[in-house]
């Protein structure tokens, strides 16, 4: 199945013509299978050829000006810093913990790893201390109630000690340990925290120790997360780029996980998440969510002049209950020619919209492709806009859509969907890190009923992250 999934574009796209249709009995080719010619219906043999065009990428603003060469990819160059550093408060200590299991078979090495990451840091503009304190180790054992405590009393430490920001080093890839970590550091204490997991080096025989990759890709991206967290900005679009530019313009992004039927205890509840932006530039974060951001926009007295609203997960029956831009789709899209193909990946090319075709009768929506597919087939994104009391034109939601797709913070590529609303379920996937033990029961026979009174979180973090990008 995966390796179907990933082939090229086109050779999906032939088994889909050639052997699906036949396959579910849509056009001749299966036997003993009434077709639809006997109900009155004829099915094309081949697929829908529609229009679309094809949206240039915005010219991006670091320190300074920078051009995308390759549609919905680019690098950061090693002259590069920053549109905004963020900052450590004055004489910020940097920590490092390294979490192990009492059978692990070594502790991974953290001294060269914590100087090259602060070696990029630094070279991207943030005040990053040369030195940092010795990593200490904490080992967990098999009691879950042991660990607990050694988590709490650990960050308790960490934040008597006054330490600003502190790597985790984690023993592997461990959801309930994760969100373990993001509770005790984001809603009980108040710690910047960032993971980062060591694997074993490549070619190395069993039993080597494990390493934390110190490759220059690696310690970039963890750069983009850092600087976010400590309040800077990576990137932000240039003002020209920006339709019916306005200094103050507020992007909500909303989105809602809900709790699953097997997994989650009974009775679990829905998370919301809103992000938004605090000033003219791309923030975090339904009335009162969005009231909350309204009251963090830095410049009270200059209010914004337009909220736009970006929410993920809406069926058509809540159309009317919503007034927001909604995504979700299932359509896919193939190019009919070279011109129209991304080399790279044999998609069609980063910016690709159609908005004719294959939309909506009464509504106005449209398809975008934001983003350069990797593997496979790239899925579009389908925004349906319900109510716009600005009287933006066609192009001008377009080019803003697209343009949003460009800011997302911790990649250096286009995203398949608005930033605002990326961010909203980034930041709800967070939310279920809280309250992990409510969506992973470990017993199904004798789950407990959802508690409000007696859960762990129920809203916010610690007053000290509240006002940053915490969950990046």
């Amino acid at each position: 199945m995966i390796r179907v999934a990933c082939r090229y574009p086109s050779e999906n796209a032939d088994d889909i013509v050639r052997r699906g249709l036949p396959l579910i009995g849509a056009i001749s080719g299966t036997s003993g299978v009434r077709k639809p010619e006997d109900f009155g219906i004829r099915v094309a043999g081949r697929m829908l050829a529609i229009t679309g065009t094809v949206l240039p990428p915005p010219k991006l603003v670091y320190k300074s000006p920078m051009q995308v060469i390759n549609p919905g990819v680019w690098n950061l160059s090693s002259n590069v810093a920053f549109n905004r550093p963020g900052l450590l408060r004055t004489n910020g200590d940097v920590g490092c913990l390294v979490i192990t299991f009492h059978q692990s078979r070594s502790t991974p090495e953290t001294t060269q790893f914590m100087e090259e990451l602060g070696k990029y840091l630094i070279k991207y503009g943030i005040n990053w201390p040369k030195r940092h304190k010795p990593a200490s180790t904490l080992t967990l054992t098999k009691n879950s109630n042991d660990n607990h405590a050694l988590l709490d009393e650990n960050f308790l430490r960490i934040k008597k000690s006054g330490v600003a920001f502190t790597i985790i080093v984690l023993p592997g890839y461990d959801a309930e340990l994760y969100s373990q970590v993001k509770y005790f550091a984001d809603m009980k204490y108040g710690c910047h925290t960032l993971c980062v997991v060591p694997k074993p080096p490549k070619n190395a025989g069993q039993g080597a120790p494990l390493e934390i990759n110190k490759q220059p890709s690696y310690l970039a991206n963890l750069a983009l997360k850092i600087n976010l967290k400590l309040g800077g900005v990576n990137h932000q679009l240039e003002v020209a780029q920006t339709s019916r530019s306005s200094p103050r313009i507020m992007y909500l992004g909303i989105d809602v996980t809900h709790p699953t039927g097997t997994e989650s205890v009974p009775q679990a509840p829905s998370i919301a998440g809103v992000v938004a932006n605090c000033n003219s530039m791309l923030v975090e974060a339904l009335s009162d969510m969005v009231t909350e951001r309204l009251k963090s926009w830095k410049d009270q007295e200059c209010l914004p002049e337009k909220v736009i609203v970006y929410r993920d997960g809406v069926s058509e029956s809540q159309y009317k209950q919503k007034v927001i831009i909604v995504l979700a789709n299932y359509q896919r899209f193939y190019p009919v020619s070279n011109e129209q193909l991304d080399e790279r990946s044999g998609n069609v090319l980063p910016g690709t919209v159609v908005d004719r075709g294959c939309t909506m009768a009464r509504e106005f929506d449209f398809f975008m492709v934001a983003h350069a597919g990797i593997q496979g087939t790239c899925r579009p994104a389908h925004y349906v806009v319900l109510k716009d009391e600005s009287n933006f034109t066609a192009n001008e939601l377009q080019n803003m859509t697209h343009n949003l797709s460009y800011v997302f913070g911790r990649a250096t590529l286009s995203v398949s969907i608005a930033t605002p609303v990326y961010y909203a379920d980034i930041l709800c996937e967070r939310g279920r890190c809280y309250l992990y033990d409510t969506f992973h029961r470990k017993d199904h026979e004798a789950a407990v009923p959802y508690n409000e009174s007696q859960s762990k979180w129920l809203w916010g973090v610690h007053k000290d992250l509240a006002e940053s990008m915490f969950y990046i």
